[in-house]
């Protein structure tokens, strides 16, 4: 063989050779498109996955707020209301449980207060409800 057939020969082998590595490549390169699609798709429906678990606990917790709220406002107006149909004597003793319970309050602030936490103590909330499923 001459050296120009070996040239031709060698350029045939190197040009098979690219086409083939080329086409790999372009195999694996359709396989990561692939793989990208699949992975945007399932971020997509991760993030309105989560979007619909946060409106819901937004929308739980709000509701046990509401409904803490309404109870302790109804709490106080039961406590401290003073309804016009009273009585000289009902408003006298309702006046006299509404000091008592402040006198009570404040003997409560003055002990937390020498407490080494020093930390005032709140009542308890009503037990919480689950979140529905």
């Amino acid at each position: 063989m001459s050296t120009d057939e070996n040239k031709q020969v060698m350029e045939q082998t190197d040009k098979e050779a690219l086409r083939k590595v080329l086409t790999e490549l372009e195999a694996k390169l359709d396989d990561l498109y692939a793989r990208s699609d699949r992975l945007d798709k399932s971020i997509a429906e991760s993030k309105e996955a989560l979007e619909k678990v946060h409106k819901r606990r937004v929308n739980f917790y709000k509701a046990r707020l509401q409904k803490m709220f309404a109870q302790w406002n109804m709490q106080q107006l039961n406590h401290h209301h003073h309804p016009p149909h009273l009585s000289q004597q009902a408003q006298i003793q309702l006046q006299a449980q509404i000091m008592a319970q402040l006198q009570s309050y404040n003997q409560s602030q003055n002990q937390s207060q020498n407490t080494p936490g020093g930390g005032v103590l709140f009542p308890p909330f009503p037990p919480i409800p689950t979140p529905p499923q």
